[in-house]
């Protein structure tokens, strides 16, 4: 099964871009609301202040995040800002639902990975029928897998997952948790 492109950039992203990723603790449904909506906004802020990626193959690029540029052109159904993050729906049930939404890259069973492109919903519904002709339900492990596929500016797990700050040299890697903590604590 071949997949169509939703962006340009999908190499480019696996292989040349570095972030600082920070992982911030949640109280309760409407503290993550806050936090990811105040960290939401602030996003944009990070991504200029830890700004870090001028130069593509040792040529100035232009840009002060290339980073920040490739991931804009990656797969915008699954990376990105996203409007309901925004809202005051946004709650445990209705993050659920958006990455329900979100097409898949595969599934992985012993012998290796099946492409699969549906929703996580369309295949809890269905199932996906292999090349070998093996009918294979969803589990535990496929939603596990398919969580970590997706990538909005924040993302949310057990914990709150910050990704638009650059790398940055060893001495101001801190800089970016405490920014963050700084500012939603």
């Amino acid at each position: 099964m071949s997949r169509t492109k939703v962006g340009t950039m999908g190499k480019s992203m696996m292989y040349r871009t570095c972030t600082v990723q920070v992982n911030l603790d949640f109280a309760s449904e409407s503290d993550m609301r806050t936090k990811m909506q105040v960290s939401t906004k602030l996003q944009t802020v990070a991504t200029a202040l830890f700004a870090n990626s001028p130069f593509t193959e040792g040529q100035p690029n232009g840009l002060l995040s290339w980073r920040w540029d490739i991931w804009r052109d990656t797969d915008n159904q699954r990376a990105g800002l996203h409007e309901f993050m925004m809202s005051d729906e946004l709650g445990f049930e209705r993050y659920v639902d958006w990455v329900l939404d979100v097409p898949m890259f595969f599934i992985k069973r012993p012998g290796g990975y099946i492409a699969h492109h549906e929703s996580f919903r369309t295949y809890m519904q269905k199932g996906l029928v292999g090349p070998d002709g093996t009918h294979h339900r969803a589990t535990w492990a496929d939603w596990t897998l398919h969580l970590s596929t997706v990538f909005p500016e924040v993302r949310l797990k057990p914990h709150l997952e910050f990704r638009s700050a650059d790398a940055v040299g060893s001495q101001f890697v801190c800089a970016v948790p405490a920014l963050l903590k700084g500012i939603l604590y």
